[in-house]
């Protein structure tokens, strides 16, 4: 059986596709539908299951990066993955120190799966500086319900600051965000306005270390504000 090995680029790429950093640590092979995974890292049964579970997901994974890249023309940044699909039928044995497995993965639906990428590669080239090549990301990740919201955050970050509060205000539905930078950023953005009490309800929801951080900041200073505006009723009494 010829075994195909996942780069150590793809491993990256997968640990930054929202999953467990822990993955990254494994070394991942497929083949006619059987994955088998090993690491020498001492982790728990449950992340050797996830990283044979992604390793099933490899092909899918490479497919929607050929679906995103002929949408946008462009090539999709190595380090950027995203898959949202549905395996069934999994079964695991161990044997020879790999942990193996087969299962069919499915995707029910491309057109998510291709946004949810597109706006992972919008942030990513962001971070590195790339603006240049954002636009067709963007367009295609506005195009659709699962990122626009995400899309929407990263436009204001971009935005001169004079602009971001109003473009959120009149084009983000928050309840829609997903990724913790798109979070962070909006968060950020109302901080900066005084609005405490809707950084601490979307950070709540965010698991960086920027947005607990911002948390604590807001919290700190809605008690400040709240306590400021006792002291001020008190002199009516």
């Amino acid at each position: 059986m010829k075994w195909f090995i996942a780069s150590l680029g793809l491993l990256s790429q997968l640990a930054i596709a929202s999953e467990p950093p822990e993955l990254s640590r494994f070394e991942r092979e497929i083949s006619d539908g059987e994955a088998r995974v090993r690491t020498d890292s001492k982790l728990p049964s449950q992340a050797w299951q996830k990283a044979c579970r992604s390793a099933l997901t490899l092909p899918l994974r490479a497919e929607v990066r050929e679906r995103l890249s002929e949408r946008v023309g462009l090539s999709v940044p190595g380090e950027v993955s995203f898959l949202r699909a549905d395996i069934e039928k999994f079964n695991s044995w161990n044997e020879s120190g790999w942990l193996h497995c087969t299962g069919e993965s499915q995707v029910s639906d491309w057109s998510l799966n291709i946004a949810g990428l597109s706006v992972r590669a919008a942030w990513f080239l962001v971070e590195q500086g790339e603006l240049e090549q954002i636009k067709p990301f963007l367009k295609e990740a506005l195009s659709h319900s699962y990122s626009s919201a995400d899309a929407v955050a990263l436009i204001a970050k971009l935005a001169p600051e004079e602009q971001r509060l109003g473009y959120l205000d009149t084009n983000l539905n928050d309840s829609a965000l997903i990724m913790n930078a798109a979070k962070y950023a909006v968060s950020s953005i109302w901080f900066s306005d005084g609005r405490w009490q809707s950084v601490i309800d979307l950070t709540s929801s965010c698991d960086s270390v920027e947005c607990r951080q911002l948390k604590l900041n807001a919290e700190e200073q809605k008690e400040r504000e709240d306590a400021e505006k006792a002291d001020d009723l008190s002199s009516y009494f």
